[in-house]
Parts: C-alpha cells; sequence; structure tokens
C-alpha cells in the first residue's frame, strides 16, 4: 500500500458506453475471496486486505513481495453480477469495457522475469457448486497472462472462454476464422477439429495468438520483437483500452494499446470488427458457443469422444456441459518469486462499464437443478473436482469490510472513495500505522486546492504533520556528496491568507492561599 500512484492515472475516466451497473469503485464489488485457490496456493488469504486501492478513478492491487499475491471478486453481492443476453429474448448484446495498466517497471529490461513470476488475470466465472460450479460451469479469461509460472516458456497477455485455448475443459469453443489463428490448418494449430460439421476446433497445446502477437501485426512500433516475451512488453506499462461484447454465440474483445482515457471512441454493439482496426483496436478474441443458453451443448456435440475433458460425463442428449449463469468478476494478482525480490508489480484497472445482458434477477437455473438447490446463487466449496481447484475459503470472505471498519482507510471506495486529485502522499513512510496513514490522507485533503491559474494536475499541499517520531540525525555518511542533501524544490505556495497569530492565553489564577 505503500507504493506511490502511477502519475498517469491521477485524471478521470471517460467511458464510450453508459453503465447500467453501479461503480466498482468500491470495496462492496470486491468483497470476496472466491477464486482464490486458483491461484495455485500463492494467494494468501487476507492479502488483499493490504494490496487492494481505490483512488480517484482507478483501482489496484500491488505486490507486496515476490511470493505472495491477491484475489478478489464480486461472489458476495449480487448488484455486481452479471449474464449474456438469453436467447429468445429481447436482451441486447452484453458490452463491457474498462481501462487497464499493468506497471512492470521495476523489471526494466527484465522481460522474462516478468512472465516467469507473474500471473496476474482478470476474469469471470459464475455461481454455482459441484458440477454446476468453477471450472464446468464456465470462465471468461478476459485478461491473463499465461501460462502462468512456466519459467523459461512465457508467451504473455491471452483471452479465453473457459481457459478453453491453453486445454482446460469444458467447453469450447473457437474456429479457425482469422482471429485466435492466423491458419487454417489444424495440425499447423495444434487443434482437433469438431466432429459436427460446426467449424469448432478443440485447442490444446495451440499456436494461439496472443494480445502481443496482434499489435505486432498491427505494425506497432516497439523495440525488436524475436521473442514472445518481447512482443508481450507491448501489453506493459501502457494504457489499454479493453471492449468485450458477448452475443447469445460469440464472445469478442477488442483492446487498444496507448489509449487516451479522457477521449473514448464512439463505439457501440453494432461497431463492427473492421471499425475497431480503424480506430487502432486489437481483435485480441473471439469464441462461440450457446452463450444464451442455460444449457450450452456445444462442447458435447462437437466433441462427443472427449468424455474425460468434461466432469459431466457423456452427452446423454439433454445435460451438457455449460450454463453461464450469474457471473461475478475476479481479479487476481499472483506472484511466484524468489524470497528476497522486492520489484514491485501493479496492476491497476479503472471503473468497469457494462449495459445490456441481464442482470442476476433474470439469471436462469440449470435444467437439472438438484431439488432443494438454488444453484443461482451457491459459492463453490474448497473441494478437488478431477485435479480442478474449485472455489475460495469461507474464512476469508468479507474480509475487505472487516479491515474497512476496523481502519477507514479513505482509499477503500464507497463513502471514504479518496476524490479525484488527492492522491497518496509521497511522503508517507514505508510502514506506517493505519491511524498515521489516515491522518495524513486527512490533512493533505483539508489543504488541497488547485492552484489559482496553474496547471490542473497542480497542487497546494500545507506541510505535512510529522509521521513518525523524531529520531536523531544520522552520522554524516562517508562520501564526497555534500551532507546533509540538497533540500528539494519547493512546493507551489498555496493561495491562503497568512495564517492569524494564535491570542496570547490569558494570565494564570492566583494560587489559593494555604490552608
Amino acid at each position: 500500500r505503500d507504493y506511490i500512484w502511477h502519475r498517469e492515472l491521477r485524471g478521470a475516466v471517460r467511458f464510450a458506453i453508459e453503465s447500467e451497473w453501479p461503480s466498482f469503485l468500491d470495496w462492496e464489488a470486491w468483497d470476496s475471496c472466491q477464486g482464490c485457490l486458483s491461484g495455485k496456493g500463492i494467494v494468501q488469504e487476507d492479502s488483499a486486505a493490504t494490496t487492494f486501492q481505490v483512488v480517484g478513478d482507478w483501482m489496484r492491487l500491488s505486490s507486496s513481495s515476490g511470493v505472495q499475491g491477491a484475489t478478489l471478486s464480486g461472489a458476495n453481492n449480487d448488484k455486481f453480477w452479471f449474464n449474456p443476453p438469453r436467447a429468445g429474448t429481447d436482451d441486447k448484446p452484453l458490452e463491457i469495457e474498462w481501462y487497464m495498466l499493468l506497471d512492470s517497471s521495476d523489471f526494466g529490461a527484465a522481460l522474462h522475469d516478468i512472465i516467469d513470476t507473474n500471473w496476474a488475470s482478470f476474469w469471470a466465472f459464475p455461481h454455482g457448486m459441484g458440477d454446476f460450479g468453477w471450472p464446468s460451469g464456465g470462465e471468461l479469461d478476459l485478461v491473463e497472462w499465461l501460462p502462468a509460472f512456466d519459467t523459461g516458456n512465457g508467451f504473455g497477455l491471452a483471452s479465453g472462454m473457459h481457459n478453453a485455448i491453453t486445454g482446460a475443459y469444458p467447453p469450447c469453443c473457437m474456429k479457425q476464422d482469422g482471429v485466435m489463428f492466423t491458419s487454417n490448418n489444424p495440425n499447423e494449430n495444434g487443434v482437433s477439429p469438431a466432429h459436427d460439421g460446426s467449424g469448432y476446433v478443440l485447442p490444446f497445446s495451440s499456436k494461439f495468438r496472443f494480445w502481443g502477437d496482434v499489435y505486432e501485426e498491427m505494425g506497432a512500433k516497439t523495440r525488436s520483437t524475436s521473442t514472445a516475451a518481447e512482443r508481450d512488453h507491448m501489453t506493459q506499462n501502457t494504457i489499454l483500452h479493453v471492449y468485450v461484447r458477448m452475443t447469445t454465440s460469440e464472445l469478442n474483445i477488442f483492446a487498444k494499446r496507448e489509449a487516451d482515457p479522457q477521449k473514448p471512441p464512439k463505439i457501440s454493439a453494432t461497431t463492427s470488427a473492421e471499425q475497431f482496426k480503424k480506430l487502432g483496436y486489437g481483435h485480441v478474441f473471439r469464441g462461440y458457443g450457446e452463450l444464451g443458453s442455460n444449457n450450452d451443448c456445444s462442447f458435447h456435440r462437437a466433441f462427443p469422444n472427449e468424455l474425460t475433458k468434461s466432469n459431466h460425463g457423456p452427452y446423454d442428449g439433454r445435460r451438457c456441459t455449460n450454463w453461464h449463469q450469474n457471473f461475478f468478476f475476479v481479479w487476481t494478482m499472483a506472484r511466484q518469486a524468489p524470497r528476497g525480490d522486492r520489484r514491485k508489480l501493479l496492476f491497476y484497472l479503472s471503473d468497469i462499464h457494462m449495459r445490456g445482458g441481464s442482470k442476476h434477477t433474470a439469471a436462469m437455473q440449470p435444467i437439472d437443478r438438484p431439488s432443494g438447490r438454488n444453484v443461482l446463487t451457491e459459492l463453490d466449496s474448497v473441494q478437488n473436482c478431477n485435479d480442478y481447484i474449485q472455489g475460495g475459503v469461507a474464512s476469508c470472505y468479507k474480509r475487505l469490510k472487516s479491515y474497512m471498519n476496523a481502519n477507514r482507510p479513505p482509499d477503500y471506495g464507497g463513502n471514504d472513495r479518496v476524490a479525484v486529485g488527492e492522491y497518496p502522499i509521497d511522503e508517507i513512510a514505508p510502514k506506517p500505522t493505519q491511524k498515521i496513514i489516515k491522518d495524513a490522507y486527512l490533512a493533505a485533503a483539508r489543504g488541497r486546492e488547485k492552484v489559482a491559474g496553474g496547471d490542473v494536475s497542480t497542487f497546494c499541499t500545507p506541510p505535512m504533520p510529522p509521521l513518525l517520531p523524531p529520531s536523531p540525525p544520522p552520522s554524516p555518511p562517508p562520501s564526497p556528496e555534500p551532507w546533509p542533501p540538497p533540500p528539494s524544490p519547493p512546493r507551489a505556495p498555496c493561495p491562503h491568507p497568512p495564517p492569524t497569530p494564535p491570542a496570547s492565553p490569558p494570565p494564570p489564577s492566583p494560587s489559593p492561599p494555604p490552608p
């Protein structure tokens, strides 16, 4: 929490679509650990309470050390859940839009160190337990740096639908349609063709395209891009604008590098892939399926012989794989690096705007819902299911709420969310107490005013109160550098009238006479 906020992410954010969901710049949108165990034991149970921040129009997860991570999700609050448009209804396509930035500047040119030790992702999966839970209920990997902790073979940022492009099952599906594969040769792409003539392919060890590959093909200006790690570097330390569109049968993701959060383009549910390309967006993913159904049979019909890939068992003509209902976002940063690796990795997201689709009140139960169960609201268990780790741990639910109630940090969203222009104070000590942080924030908030006639990003700040008890001055270091060091340039003066000197204290009252 003591990392300085990125200086390019301190202003207001504008969006292309008007959101029909509440703001996600709020701890209530992330008050769950559902999905924690998917971090392969790297994510600590309570680490998110010290790595999650909301400031202005942005929020972030930060790596507190090289061997920790954090996972947040919205599984507990139904007002943040979402569904694809339902087939046979007048539901509009579901649109999701946000900006993001992965700050890996601390790694410098050590590109493989980022990929080999990092597993950052922004994804979603639906409610349900067991056969209806994660992963068999579906998964949307909107943003994921892959492969996770695969030393020496890192490829970078990718997207998938139920992680299908990395070989996890079920369901499918992708096609050799020029988006994910540039070739129509199944052997070259490492895929198996469907048995039902649908054109779907079953990806396993696939040579699919990562975001960096797409940007290189678009002619993005960068250094030599001879390796996957170098191509992926185009997805880091730059503001990305991401737009997702889900219909009853397709999921498409478009993303633009070096985006300006103040100038979103005019895009909508009818904007074509060619129009996105002209606007500078890469078409980074396209997947298919019966997304508007509560019983997606795409996988079973296309690959009836792949029974072991589905924990639902053989296709009986009725029960299928996936029902895509009451999705919630999961935001993960897992680090797996040698102890002592203090290089920071910061994952920023703007607010998330959504419209269309349907909300939790319109979700559909699965066709074979077990008697007495409300699958629409179930949270998964922690039991293994055919080598899949499911869900989170109950003990860390509501931990952000408890943390906020106990400490009231002003950067946690809700009514206490730090306003635009009131950012973390760079002078905060490395490990001060929460009370000292709160006092520093409040002092800064009282004194921050825009300098009259100055730049909108310039603020005047009164002297900060002492954050820690004064300590004896250190001994001069044995170096030719001047000591003490020269003072920092003065901050802009505050345009306030000079303070009124305090009134003199009244004279002391005479002491009473002795008895």
